[in-house]
């Protein structure tokens, strides 16, 4: 955006400057005119070597002062925009660069997702086995006989070893799927 406003001013001072060059150009053309007619005057006069070169002497210092008060602008806006383009080109990021960072920062929160559906999954888990626990203390309690009660445990002991086996496969393929977060 910044980038942009620049180029715009930049276009419009350019257009400045060529309206100055313009005037300026007209002015030198103006200022060829008199020397002209001043040139034709002193021909059809006697000659008078010292009143020419004094004038002439008079009209380079008008004409270096107009064009010194001509360029100074011109010179001071050149340098102006020299400054501004150095400032965009020392601002302007490379593609491959900028590749590059976005593909870490994507890898990157890849991998805070997958933390993030394992630290879910874990906690799937824990409830799970916060119930299972539960159950079995409830079991234990209603259980009218050892025989009663040896049979829910064997089931209970199925169930969280069915778990803690699903438990373990997901943190091995967690393990394996991790990608480390991008060094700064």
């Amino acid at each position: 955006m910044q980038q942009q406003a620049w180029a715009e001013q930049s276009h419009v001072d350019i257009s400045a400057l060529a309206q100055r060059v313009t005037g300026l150009e007209n002015g030198v053309q103006d200022i060829k005119g008199i020397i002209t007619e001043l040139a034709k005057k002193l021909d059809a006069r006697p000659t008078n070597w010292f009143g020419i070169i004094g004038a002439q002497v008079g009209v380079l210092t008008v004409i270096g002062g107009a064009i010194t008060f001509l360029v100074n602008p011109i010179n001071s806006d050149i340098s102006r925009h020299e400054h501004e383009i150095s400032h965009i080109a020392e601002s302007a990021i490379n593609r491959s660069d900028y590749l590059r960072d976005r593909e870490e920062t994507e890898r990157w929160i890849g991998s805070l997702r997958d933390r993030q559906r394992f630290n879910e999954d874990r906690g799937v888990f824990k409830d799970d086995l916060d119930r299972l626990e539960k159950l079995v203390t409830r079991l234990a309690e209603s259980a009218a006989t050892k025989a009663d009660l040896a049979e829910d445990q064997r089931r209970g002991d199925e169930r969280i070893n069915t778990l803690a086996g699903a438990l373990h496969e997901l943190q091995h393929d967690f393990a394996a799927s991790r990608v480390a977060p991008p060094a700064k």
